[in-house]
């Protein structure tokens, strides 16, 4: 496993992301011939995960975005979608079928308890939908991979 520094550099008060700068500690190799490595990209609302995400896919490094599975684990068909429908019921689906994110969002938000038999529905359908892949990365030959995950250290 190889472990790699990464910090964005801002030329004013630190709080422009938009004219921020990032560069890595070191230079980033786009495969590795001896080691494997998952990097977890993490951190809270406005604190540059989108830009430093961009950058590296800039450098061709494959990005696995956990919000963007989150959005794929519960679409139509998808046994996610039908746990979520048998716990929550049939009014959280839109008349094509697919998730209503506002109606459940309704129902769980104000709910800790619903919050959280939303979670173990998701978050292992998300960490399962990351395994594979990172798994399909490997396949294809890559080495290094960026877990895009806001939610890893919680």
């Amino acid at each position: 496993m190889v472990l790699l520094a990464f910090h964005t550099v801002s030329p004013g008060n630190g709080n422009d992301m938009a004219h921020s700068r990032w560069r890595p500690e070191r230079p980033i190799p786009r495969t590795l011939a001896h080691a494997s490595a998952v990097i977890g990209l993490t951190g809270g609302i406005a604190t540059g995960k989108s830009t430093v995400s961009s950058l590296l896919r800039a450098h061709n490094l494959p990005i696995i975005d956990a919000d963007v599975l989150a959005r794929k684990v519960v679409e139509r068909g998808t046994p996610a979608l039908a746990q979520i429908v048998r716990a929550f019921g049939e009014d959280v689906l839109l008349p094509d079928g697919s998730l209503d994110r506002a109606k459940l969002g309704r129902i769980i938000f104000p709910d800790e308890a619903k919050r959280k038999i939303l979670n173990g529905i998701v978050h292992p359908a998300v960490r399962r939908a990351m395994f594979w892949s990172i798994l399909r990365y490997w396949w294809r030959g890559e080495r290094v991979c960026i877990l895009d995950v806001p939610l890893l250290i919680e």
